[in-house]
């Protein structure tokens, strides 16, 4: 799967790396973080940031570096969760700036992760910003399984926000052709019906 090939904003890729780090900073205790009492805490030093963003700039900024090369490397899959469940925290809290700018940090890092997607598409979605979040949860089906309505849900909600409902409709016809979806997406055609 390719996702479109843009060049990264480095500023805004610094300041949500900096935003996750100061949060992790602020909330650790006696050298620990969790975004979770369930999950197991993870060592602060895993977040000593400053050498290692340097490092990250470098290879970002390198001619030869494009969206699809993988930063995720950078950070196990320990740490991305911690980072997801930071974002979607200031999410839920309406801190929208903040959860945009490090669900964008996300999507940076993985863009092969479709719930970080998702996050940056309804935090788009809850500012406003409809054709952003529109092209989130479009990324969002590329990258899912193919099995998987749930990126179709916000597409339908942005659409019906903006009453947009011819392109919508092509997603839907061509979502009815997975017997995984079929369903889902006959029952959203039905309600697309409803709304013309």
């Amino acid at each position: 799967m390719h996702i479109k090939n843009e060049k990264i904003d480095i500023k805004s890729f610094e300041q949500g790396y900096l935003l996750l780090a100061e949060e992790i900073l602020k909330n650790s205790k006696v050298g620990y973080y969790s975004s979770d009492p369930n999950i197991k805490p993870i060592p602060i030093e895993d977040f000593q940031f400053s050498e290692e963003l340097e490092i990250i700039k470098d290879e970002i900024e390198s001619e030869f570096f494009s969206k699809t090369d993988s930063i995720h490397g950078n950070f196990s899959s320990d740490v991305q969760f911690l980072f997801y469940e930071i974002a979607t925290s200031f999410y839920h809290n309406c801190y929208l700036d903040k959860a945009i700018t490090t669900f964008l940090f996300l999507t940076t890092i993985n863009p092969y992760v479709p719930a970080f997607w998702i996050g940056l598409g309804l935090a788009y979605e809850k500012n406003l910003d409809q054709y952003k979040a529109i092209n989130c949860f479009k990324t969002a089906i590329k990258v899912s399984d193919p099995d998987d309505f749930t990126p179709y849900i916000g597409l339908i909600r942005c659409y019906e926000n903006i009453q947009d409902f011819v392109e919508l409709e092509e997603f839907l016809e061509a979502a009815k052709e997975n017997e995984a979806i079929k369903e889902q997406a006959i029952a959203a055609l039905d309600y697309l019906k409803t709304k013309k």
